[in-house]
């Protein structure tokens, strides 16, 4: 619900409230207000209670008074209380901005994704290998999933089955290559990837078959 329904039901309820305590208070009966209407159509022949159980209808009439002025203040409140159109701006830029700043500090903290041109080439250079698998490890202070996109597209085109997300990682501005000991795929993945940072490492004598990939926060 919006602000200006909130204002306008408040108004409403108030109102209401303001109009039964009026009832209450004159007494007026909802069959004689009819009757009379009908007869003569004014509230000439209207008749009163007469006055009976006014301690109970006095403090009837007073909280609807009391909570009738409460949401018809609060509802004038809600509509006339408004911000000015130069700090309803000023607000607005406020908002955008912390949207900026957000998406350059996640642009700052994120590793870029391969170009075309670098898909075509990792594909071409690791489809030799027949690869089983190619996992990326990456922890949540680092911002990778578009790298990672472009790299699975590479190894898609390399004809390798498995290529998966994981959770781990590398010191600050550093990849780290894991292969089997000896594997040759090693080297060569190690050599593609420092087009991203010149800071990559081998490790090879792991025990996954195949290529695992380790990366540490963007270099700044």
């Amino acid at each position: 619900m919006s602000s200006n329904q909130i204002a306008f039901l408040a108004l409403l309820i108030g109102a209401g409230q303001l109009l039964f305590a009026a009832l209450f208070f004159f007494g007026i009966d909802y069959k004689r207000l009819t009757a009379g209407r009908a007869k003569k159509g004014s509230l000439a022949d209207i008749t009163f209670e007469p006055k009976r159980r006014m301690t109970t209808r006095s403090v009837l009439v007073l909280l609807l008074i009391f909570f009738g002025f409460v949401f018809a203040g609060y509802g004038f409140y809600r509509t006339f209380d408004r911000p000015a159109p130069e700090q309803e701006l000023a607000r607005l830029r406020e908002t955008v901005k912390r949207f900026e700043d957000r998406a350059a500090e996640d642009s700052a903290r994120e590793w870029r994704a391969l170009t075309p041109q670098e898909i075509t080439k990792w594909a071409d250079a690791l489809r030799p290998f027949r690869l089983p698998l190619l996992y990326v490890f990456w922890n949540q202070e680092v911002e990778a999933r578009r790298l990672f996109a472009s790299i699975k597209a590479a190894g898609k085109g390399a004809g390798i089955p498995d290529i998966s997300p994981a959770i781990g990682g590398a010191d600050p501005g550093e990849i780290i290559i894991e292969t089997q000991q000896g594997d040759p795929a090693g080297p060569v993945m190690a050599e593609l990837c420092k087009a991203l940072t010149p800071s990559v490492k081998l490790k090879q004598g792991g025990t996954t078959s195949g290529i695992i990939i380790y990366l540490g926060e963007k270099p700044r």
